[in-house]
Formats: C-alpha cells, sequence, structure tokens
C-alpha cells in the first residue's frame, strides 16, 4: 500500500525506494491519495501504470485524478499545476476501511486544503505493542 504518489518526477524515485526496500513496485497493490493537488498526485498515474495497483480516492479527488487538474471549485484554482491523469480511481467513502493483505486502513473525509481531502488511519502492531496511526 503506498499513500500519495509525489510530483510527476517523483514517481521513479518512489519506485527505486520500493526496490530498494527489498520489494517489487508490483508487490503495491493499493494506491490511497490524502488530497489531490500535483504534489501528492502528480506521480500516481506513473505509479499505477508502472504497478498495476488499484487507486483509491474521495470522489471529489477521484474526478481530479482522472482528470490531472482542478477545477473552479478548489480555492487553489488558477494557481495550481496539472499533472498527468490516472484511470479507473476507485471512489470511496468516508469510514469506508480499505484493505491490501493484512493491512487495514479507513478513510476520514478531512476537506479543507482541499475539497476532497481524506486522511488515513490504521492500527500497526509489532509483538504485543500495537499502536494507532494517522
Amino acid at each position: 500500500m503506498l499513500i500519495d504518489g509525489g510530483l510527476p518526477e517523483s514517481a521513479e524515485r518512489i519506485a527505486t525506494n520500493i526496490r530498494a526496500l527489498g520489494f517489487a513496485v508490483e508487490d503495491v497493490k493499493l494506491i490511497l491519495n490524502s488530497h489531490a493537488h500535483f504534489d501528492h498526485a502528480g506521480g500516481i498515474a506513473a505509479l499505477q501504470r508502472a504497478t498495476g495497483a488499484t487507486v483509491a480516492a474521495s470522489p471529489w479527488s477521484a474526478v481530479v485524478i482522472e482528470k490531472g487538474s482542478s477545477g473552479t471549485d478548489d480555492p487553489q484554482y488558477g494557481v495550481l499545476l496539472s499533472y498527468p491523469a490516472a484511470t479507473h480511481v476507485r471512489r470511496i467513502a468516508d469510514g469506508e476501511t480499505l484493505r491490501a493483505g493484512a493491512i487495514a486502513v479507513t478513510a476520514h473525509f478531512t476537506a479543507g486544503h482541499t475539497p476532497g481531502g481524506t486522511t488515513w488511519s490504521w492500527r500497526e502492531c509489532e509483538g504485543s505493542r500495537c499502536l494507532d496511526l494517522v
């Protein structure tokens, strides 16, 4: 699972870092988005192609990611850079839990910076010690 894709030019570096950690990029099964501006979603299309992963985002963000640019309903419209569009973005619901293998994350719609902003939470355990992460 990968959260966000950085800038368009970040995609190859992200893939390189995944490999450096001992994983194949194809091991990524789910790409999540926190918000659909170019600095968080710009590399998603390239990472989607490289991994074959499902991309998941809030309904508002999914539209932007599939177009590669936001519309007039974005408070930062007119100053944002466009980016390569991804395809077939899965629309998620507020409070929905997504799973990839043993990992489960829950979406919390947190509009503010962008109308479609999403915060992700999950529980991570190592031995008997568990932490709730956001």
